[in-house]
Order: structure tokens, then C-alpha cells, then sequence
């Protein structure tokens, strides 16, 4: 299960996925798109980007109504941005992006991580091959580039590295910090953007695949409770305990989004939702309408990521996987709502604009 984890932790608050070029042993099964009038359709062929040799890191930015792809590519041992969205004339579009030679001239070879907060700003983030020390630009819709100044808090980190960081609001980010570079929980500090400095508390979390509302409280799941858990960075016990009933052993926190005053868990049994200040959630997506390839035994594994269209009730699209040679997993596809079909080994979305009644 780590893996599963690993790969949708990479996903969630920031998505980078690297794919190989590998053929199938054997075509999947392929699954029927059933018509329904609730629904309506439309199946997008994947980018051509997303497995060239040249694509270094892949990110998915949210927070639009629909998601669009920044690829990193390396030719020639130069790195180059583009971004690649699909238009309304049903074809993707890609170009390079306003930032790209800003970006690859001020960062070196190290990670590149990429988040968007509500309003379509971009965070980037460059941290060196020893995750010490970091850069960070906010890109503005507008296309104005701003490097923030990131104080020096070595010795409030102890030697930690950056794992990554997560945005909570137009104005506050948070980072994470361990001894680890995979961990999965770790040191938490909060970040001001506007004023460029480190707030002076120390937090922790528990699970740094959590979403975080717009005050800063993140959620976790429990499972084995059938709960979801609202927690502070600064506190140890839950603010509030959510009950999810009919969630399976599988469901992770990374599989729970955050839209609004709304909350969405992917488990095994379907999606399951409501209000963050409610104290149960219910099924609003049944499982058996969550279609993905079935060479996996639940949606939980089958799918990679699940991203709320804000603003829309019961919207999302879906990321799954398939399974390759040698047991590797690749991205496979991706569907608005919840219906996903599949094309021999290549990477699709379902396009659905209609609303369940």
C-alpha cells in the first residue's frame, strides 16, 4: 500500500508523475460507456506530452473548472514549461508558458514543485538536490512573476529537508519538513506571502496529503473509524470528527478534496461528501458507477487522483491507472464525474458535463 500511497501523496496538493514508454503484455479489459440521461459526455485523447523522453516532471494544476497540464521538459539539457489545456474546439493546446525562461534560468536541476491557489495563482518552488534550501515565485494570473523571500530557518528545522508545502489560502502557504524525503508526516510551518515570512509557531501534521480549508485545518481519515478527523497543526486532538459510514479499509487521505465548505472522499464504496462543519457525510456517488480498469479490486486503487470542478456539486474528474509490465503502473486516464472508459494503453479522459439527479 505504500506505493499507492506515494503515488497519490505526489498527486494531490501537487501533482508530478513519471511515466515510461513501456507496451502492454496485454490489452485491458475494456469498459462499456452506458448512456444515461443525466449524463452527458465527451472522451479527450491524452496530450502527447504527457510520455515523451524529454518530459521531466508533469504537474496537474486544479482550482479551474477544468484542470490543465504544466510539463516540464528537458531537451537538449535545457528545461523548458509548457502548458497544454484542451479547448472548446476538442483539441489540446500547448504552449510555452509566459515564465518558462524565467523559471529555468533562475532554478537548476533540482526538484520543481507547482500549486495553484483559488484565484489562479502559481506557486513554484525550486529546492536543491540536498532539500535545504528552497526558491519561491508567485506567478500571477496577470503573468507577473514575484520571487518571495524565504528566510533562513535551519536551525528551526534541525536538518530536516523540504518535502513540500501545500496552499491554504491567497495568502498562506505551509510547509512540511522531515528527516525523510517520502515521510508522510512531519514539522509544519505556516508560510505569509504577502508579508514574505515564517509564522513563528511550530505545527505538525499528521498526513501531508491532506487538504486544508481556507482557516487552515486539514483532515485526515480514519478507516478503521469509518471517520474523518478535522485537526490544527497545533493541536493533537481532532476539532471535530466527521462520520463517514460505509467507507472501506483501503480509503486514504489522499483521496479526500476540499471545495469550499464541501469535503469528497473517494473509498471503495463510491464518493462520499458534505458540508465540513457537518457531523456525517453520506454516499453521493455510488461505487458500481465508478468505472476503472479491472484488473484492480476497488476504485480506491484503481483510481490516482480525484479532482473537484469547484463551485459544481458532484463534478470531479478522475485520474486511474493501469497496470503495466512487471507490475508498473501508468496513468491511464481521466473522467469528469465519474464514468471512465478505456483505450488499449492510452491515456483518455471522459468528459462529462451533466449532473447526477
Amino acid at each position: 500500500m505504500k506505493w499507492v500511497r506515494y503515488f497519490l501523496i505526489c498527486c494531490l496538493s501537487l501533482f508530478v508523475i513519471s511515466c515510461d514508454k513501456e507496451t502492454a503484455v496485454q490489452p485491458r479489459e475494456e469498459v462499456s460507456l452506458k448512456r444515461d440521461k443525466s449524463y452527458e459526455y465527451e472522451k479527450i485523447q491524452k496530450p502527447d506530452p504527457a510520455f515523451s523522453k524529454d518530459m521531466k516532471q508533469m504537474y496537474l494544476i486544479v482550482n479551474e473548472e477544468v484542470p490543465y497540464y504544466i510539463f516540464r521538459m528537458r531537451t537538449s539539457g535545457k528545461d523548458s514549461y509548457m502548458e497544454c489545456r484542451w479547448e472548446e474546439d476538442k483539441k489540446w493546446v500547448m504552449k510555452k508558458t509566459a515564465w518558462s525562461d524565467f523559471i529555468a534560468k533562475n532554478c537548476g536541476n533540482g526538484e520543481i514543485q507547482i500549486a495553484a491557489d483559488t484565484k489562479q495563482n502559481l506557486y513554484v518552488m525550486y529546492s536543491d538536490n540536498s532539500k535545504t534550501k528552497c526558491q519561491l515565485y508567485k506567478i500571477k494570473k496577470n503573468r507577473e512573476i514575484r520571487e518571495l523571500h524565504i528566510p533562513d530557518i535551519t536551525s528551526r528545522v534541525k536538518g530536516q529537508k523540504i518535502v513540500s508545502f501545500s496552499v491554504i489560502n491567497e495568502s498562506r502557504l505551509v510547509f512540511f519538513f522531515s528527516m525523510e524525503e517520502d515521510a508522510t508526516d512531519g514539522q509544519a510551518i505556516e508560510y505569509d506571502s504577502v508579508e514574505e515570512k515564517f509564522l513563528a509557531k511550530d505545527g505538525k501534521i499528521d498526513d501531508i496529503s491532506a487538504g486544508f480549508d481556507t482557516e487552515g485545518n486539514y483532515y485526515v481519515v480514519a478507516p478503521r473509524q469509518q471517520l474523518i478527523l478535522k485537526k490544527s497543526l497545533y493541536e493533537s486532538v481532532p476539532k471535530k470528527v466527521i462520520k463517514c459510514e460505509g467507507m472501506t479499509s483501503e480509503s486514504s487521505t489522499s483521496g479526500l478534496v476540499i471545495d469550499d465548505d464541501f469535503g469528497y472522499l473517494l473509498t471503495g464504496n463510491g464518493i462520499y461528501g458534505g458540508k465540513l462543519d457537518a457531523n456525517e457525510w453520506e454516499k453521493k456517488i455510488d461505487g458500481k458507477e465508478l468505472y476503472y480498469c479491472k484488473d484492480f479490486p476497488s476504485p480506491v486503487l484503481g483510481i490516482a487522483n480525484m479532482v473537484k470542478v469547484p463551485g459544481r456539486d458532484l463534478e470531479f474528474y478522475l485520474m486511474t491507472w493501469i497496470l503495466r509490465a512487471k507490475n508498473r503502473k501508468l496513468l491511464a486516464g481521466m473522467a469528469r464525474i465519474c464514468y471512465i472508459i478505456t483505450n488499449g494503453n492510452r491515456f483518455d479522459w471522459v468528459y462529462g458535463n451533466g449532473r447526477i439527479i
